[in-house]
């Protein structure tokens, strides 16, 4: 094509990358998308989700990371979707910094975090062992009023293979954010509780009313003892 003088279009790179995906030739697309953004071609935000979305099947997000960094470098709309993904599989494959920095990246572009998003980041933090911060995560997504990121499993900062004193400090922290959040009077909680005698996490369903909180978690505790 080059050779005829042929300049290939949008729609040209477009289905070339696309087939290089599909056959899992991670190189030759990458190869093809930077030649695409060297002939000033930007593609769409869901062009570029269409990218990343295959890429974040293969295993790490390193391709899919650098699709990522090569469009943002030029300008390209990034899709929500596109950035769930990454989180997703940075959260999944432990790259806590990285996970960190893109979650700013996408609040700058003037996306909010619903609870997709706080999930993959409490587990990011969570799997790496950086609870401390994982609660403060987990604090901030309360305080928008997203009572899901209890109601999903994921509220793990304060429950991870903790000790029994550490548990004793855990329902101190759960009671606490619970009668904070009292305007969500009546729910069913799922949480994952360490329970140090039994060597494993057990996951205890809670049901949660505005006067029975502290007798619901004390029935839990009983059931990891």
């Amino acid at each position: 094509m080059l050779r005829l003088n042929c300049l290939p279009n949008n729609d040209t790179y477009v289905k070339f990358i696309g087939a290089f995906l599909k056959a899992e030739k991670v190189s030759d697309a990458l190869e093809m998308f930077d030649a695409m953004l060297h002939r000033g071609i930007v593609p769409t935000s869901g062009i570029l989700t269409s990218f990343i979305e295959p890429l974040c099947r293969y295993g790490p997000p390193h391709a899919a990371m650098i699709i990522y960094k090569n469009a943002k470098r030029i300008g390209c709309r990034i899709s929500m979707s596109a950035y769930k993904l990454l989180l997703m599989r940075l959260s999944r494959f432990g790259k806590c910094g990285m996970l960190l920095q893109l979650w700013e990246d996408m609040q700058e572009s003037g996306y909010s975090s619903d609870k997709e998003v706080y999930e993959y980041i409490i587990n990011g933090l969570c799997n790496n062992g950086q609870l401390e911060s994982a609660v403060l995560v987990v604090e901030e997504s309360l305080r928008k009023g997203d009572i899901g990121v209890l109601m999903v499993g994921t509220f793990k900062p304060a429950i991870c293979k903790y000790s029994g004193v550490r548990l004793k400090n855990w329902r101190t922290y759960a009671l606490e954010v619970l009668r904070k959040h009292h305007h969500f009077s009546c729910g069913t909680v799922n949480i994952n509780i360490y329970s140090a005698l039994a060597q494993k996490v057990v996951e205890v369903e809670l049901i949660v009313f505005l006067h029975g909180v502290e007798n619901s978690l004390d029935q839990a505790l009983v059931l990891c003892s």
